[in-house]
């Protein structure tokens, strides 16, 4: 049922989600076109080459002018870069998915484990340091490293002909603080659950327990994932930013700075796209899991 639900709404939240940012996009004053002087195009140029780019009539026209092409896939031209918006993305998108990944993977596969060891032993000075790292990751900001880094990187040529690397690392010291809290206090709680010392009564080996345990988590580890799968793409863009990366988040930075309404809505439509997706993908091995869980019940 809830995959089911959620293959409905999906094109009716891309729909509201293109909505609320067109508005909010467009109801701020001024845009590219009215940052250019009269020196530069006559009235006649400026009108007509804001019919073309869709600025001419009302709000609901505008909207349902970009909404047409975008559907064809025309997204328009980036005034800021005089270039297609489709030539831009595909130029960038693979490199901000590729990061995007390889922070997730980074989080995870850090993560996990470590919560997994923490709320099996907590006893140990291991264990100790692991949450101790958590509250440092959580305590410090992502930028605080990023600036230390490229402070190193004047000093240590590696670091600045590995930018990439750099912020694959950043990406995951800011994410795993957070995921690493709320995995433990999930492992932990399931380790006090009753059929866990059900098996520890009857003489399962310590072994055959974590695998269960292991079973009985990966539905929780999946709910996790969900929920933090729309802010995937957030800390690589800002990170990206930092380090200047060949991503989508210095393209949104100039965007935003310049007002370039088509490279705008075309980067946040496309990411909230995958990010619904990725919910998609996520909830389908959800019911699987829990599914197949409930037949082995």
């Amino acid at each position: 049922m809830s995959v089911a639900y959620r293959l409905i709404l999906f094109f009716p939240t891309l729909l509201c989600i293109s909505v609320l940012c067109f508005v909010l996009t467009d109801i701020q004053p001024g845009d590219f076109l009215s940052t250019m002087s009269d020196s530069v195009l006559s009235a006649g140029q400026m009108k007509n080459l804001r019919a073309a780019q869709g600025r001419e009539g009302s709000l609901g026209q505008r909207y349902f002018f970009w909404l047409g092409n975008a559907l064809r896939g025309d997204w328009g031209m980036s005034l800021a870069y005089g270039q297609k918006v489709d030539a831009l993305l595909k130029e960038r998108l693979m490199p901000t998915l590729t990061l995007s990944v390889v922070i997730a993977l980074l989080k995870w596969l850090t993560a996990v484990p470590a919560a997994l060891y923490v709320s099996h032993k907590d006893k140990t000075l291991a264990s100790k340091l692991i949450t101790f790292l958590g509250r440092i990751s959580l305590a410090l900001p992502d930028f605080f490293l990023a600036a230390l880094i490229l402070w190193l990187s004047v000093y240590i040529p590696f670091l600045s002909s590995h930018f990439f690397l750099c912020a694959a690392v950043v990406g995951m010291y800011s994410g795993f603080g957070q995921l690493f809290q709320v995995l433990k206090s999930h492992f932990t709680q399931l380790q006090s659950q009753a059929f866990m010392r059900t098996l520890a009564i009857q003489g399962f080996s310590r072994r055959q327990r974590f695998l269960c345990l292991l079973r009985h988590a990966f539905p929780v580890c999946i709910s996790i994932l969900m929920q933090d799968l729309p802010g995937f793409f957030s800390g690589a863009i800002v990170i990206s930013i930092v380090f200047n990366l060949a991503t989508l988040g210095p393209f949104f930075q100039t965007a935003i700075m310049q007002q370039d309404t088509n490279l705008i809505m075309a980067i946040i439509v496309i990411l909230s796209c995958l990010v619904q997706i990725g919910q998609l993908i996520a909830d389908f091995i959800l019911f699987r899991t829990t599914t197949r869980h409930h037949k082995i019940l």
